[in-house]
């Protein structure tokens, strides 16, 4: 019996407090959840209104912002910067240098022309919008009816650069519009019958110090524009009596004997030489004589202008 009721009494307390146990347990993991649930919903509530307070804080300091920003800057100061965006590049605008005429009388020429002019001098560009490489430091211009065409002409000269720059150039205007005539080597003679005669910028060394190489042109009024008539080079048997690519010198067409031949290349002529463009004397002179006989030269009103570089960006 004492082992009975022993068993008894073991069994019936380790079951109460078992359930006694499991139920406080389950209060106390409710009580948990609940306390757990409550915090985050209030830590949600919490993080929701700080959001919303720092919204409003940074809502309140960007419309702060511009509206100092936009008290600081006078609108005359925002309007010329909108209207500088708009505006075309130009290299004074890049920080670019560029030329300015020194002491350029603009007011005495058509506005056209002097535009063209000091366009030219700012940034090197042709009236007709070629781009001339590069500015130039002094020019010379002149306005004159070189083509008899009842019309001034503006005539541009660059002579002071480096070689393969230097060009003479005859340009007609038309309302405002610059179409080019003749593009040469600033070495150009001019006649009253509207023919030009233009050097070359080399000498190819065979007509020695007789005769410097030309080209011949002629103005064409159903074009107007000038149409290249041919070129002329020489030989001098003292220069060289042999040549590599022609022989020998061609005695048998120096007919007058004196050492010295002519080529007449035609207007198609692609630079080779050959030996049926030689002709002696005589012959050149009746060839030049059809073109100029009675024709005098003109004496053209060249203006020099001095071009003053502008640096923007130079300090000091």
């Amino acid at each position: 019996m004492k082992e009975k009721i022993f068993m008894k009494k073991s069994w019936m307390p380790v079951g109460i407090i078992c359930i006694a146990l499991s139920l406080t347990a389950c209060s106390a993991s409710a009580e948990n959840e609940t306390s757990a649930e409550s915090s985050i919903l209030s830590a949600d509530i919490d993080e929701s209104v700080s959001n919303e307070a720092e919204e409003n804080v940074s809502s309140d300091v960007e419309e702060a912002i511009p509206a100092e920003a936009e008290e600081s800057v006078p609108n005359e100061t925002a309007k010329s910067v909108f209207s500088e965006s708009d505006e075309t590049s130009s290299p004074e605008k890049e920080g670019l240098p560029y030329g300015r005429p020194v002491d350029f009388d603009s007011d005495s020429l058509p506005a056209d022309i002097a535009h063209a002019i000091e366009n030219y001098c700012y940034n090197g560009t042709f009236p007709d919008g070629q781009e001339g490489g590069a500015v130039p430091d002094r020019i010379s211009y002149a306005v004159y009816d070189i083509d008899k065409d009842g019309k001034d002409e503006l005539i541009l000269q660059n002579s002071d650069t480096f070689m393969s720059g230097m060009t003479e150039r005859i340009y007609s205007c038309q309302d405002g519009i610059f179409r080019e005539e003749l593009s040469e080597f600033p070495v150009l003679t001019y006649y009253d019958n509207g023919i030009i005669q233009a050097e070359w910028s080399h000498n190819q060394g065979l007509s020695g110090e007789r005769l410097w190489p030309y080209n011949l042109y002629r103005y064409q009024p159903e074009t107007d524009n000038y149409e290249l008539l041919g070129s002329v080079d020489a030989w001098d048997r003292e220069r060289a009596d042999f040549d590599n690519y022609l022989g020998a010198f061609p005695d048998e067409i120096d007919i007058d004997k004196d050492g010295y031949v002519y080529f007449l290349l035609s207007a198609d002529w692609e630079g080779q030489y050959n030996s049926s463009a030689i002709v002696d004397g005589p012959d050149y002179e009746n060839w030049r004589n059809q073109y100029l006989s009675g024709a005098k030269t003109l004496d053209i009103p060249y203006q020099e202008l001095e071009v003053e570089m502008i640096y923007p960006n130079a300090q000091g």
